[in-house]
């Protein structure tokens, strides 16, 4: 994130790019941005899934699912730690662990961009940008005491051992356009820390997306640091820029 750590907690890091709807959009595309940049992502592969909807009235509240066409195409790079992931108006970059550090990962998600913008019918505007950092910390053997490692943790009004938790705290950046969410959850011997940055707007053009994701890096580097202690960040080794 903004430090560089010897041993970094992060798992995942991903950026999701949300289109206006395109009326010319079809599945050549995906084939076509796959005969483009298959060089860097040369395995394809598909994702299918299902939509799950949330119904809630005042007399009762319901989960259902539907066999909705979520399907995407996955392009993934030959040592498996990069992909890239089309769907209808929709355009997803991810690195999976080592991070290769922001500069090197900011290059591959406005490469995938471009080439995006590059073989659609019409270059459509962007609706919302998502950027997404996943770590995960190994607690200390014998011990769980949170308070010692982060600056955010559950605090409830017992004396009981906590067994598991999941808590989420959403942030307003106005000057941003954005809400910065903070999500921390037991992972049996460890916690996971997961930082969003999600940015909504009317539209803007690809131009406009490299700074916005810049100010978003930002901000979840400055969170993910307000979140840890200096002992969880000692545990890390190095750290410069």
């Amino acid at each position: 994130m903004g430090r560089v750590y010897e041993r970094a907690p992060l798992v995942e890091s991903l950026v999701e790019f949300g289109f206006v709807e395109d009326p010319t959009w079809d599945w050549t595309i995906p084939g076509l941005l796959y005969s483009k940049m298959s060089a860097r992502y040369p395995e394809r592969r598909e994702q299918r899934g299902v939509t799950v909807r949330l119904d809630r009235t005042i007399e009762k509240m319901e989960l259902s699912t539907t066999d909705f066409d979520t399907r995407r195409l996955q392009f993934v790079s030959e040592d498996k730690k990069s992909l890239a992931q089309v769907g209808p108006n929709l355009l997803v970059v991810n690195r999976l662990a080592p991070y290769p550090g922001w500069g090197s990962f900011r290059a591959q998600v406005n490469y995938v961009l471009a080439s995006y913008g590059e073989v659609v019918t019409s270059k459509p505007l962007i609706r919302s940008l998502m950027l997404r950092y996943i770590n995960k910390v190994s607690m200390p053997k014998g011990g769980n005491d949170l308070e010692s490692l982060f600056n955010l943790y559950p605090h409830l009004p017992t004396d009981r051992e906590l067994t598991q938790f999941l808590c989420r705290n959403e942030l307003a950046y106005p000057e941003d356009s954005a809400v910065v969410a903070i999500t921390m959850a037991s992972d049996g011997p460890s916690i996971v820390l997961d930082i969003q940055f999600s940015s909504h707007r009317d539209a803007f053009d690809f131009g406009e997306a490299d700074s916005i994701m810049n100010a978003g890096h930002m901000r979840v580097a400055e969170m993910f640091e307000a979140c840890i202690t200096d002992t969880l960040r000692d545990s890390f080794g190095g750290a410069g820029q």
